[in-house]
């Protein structure tokens, strides 16, 4: 998998915004490896 090289809060903040692949379990973010992996070869 290919490392983002953003800190956390960063990462957070795009979720936040809808910016990159993500969902919520019980209020806690998930994100999909394969979503992220795709994610990253669009961008």
């Amino acid at each position: 998998m290919a490392d983002l090289k953003v800190g956390r809060l960063a990462v957070y903040r795009l979720a936040a915004e809808k910016r990159i692949p993500v969902f919520k379990v019980g209020g806690a973010w998930r994100f999909s490896r394969s979503e992220i992996d795709q994610w990253i070869r669009e961008v």
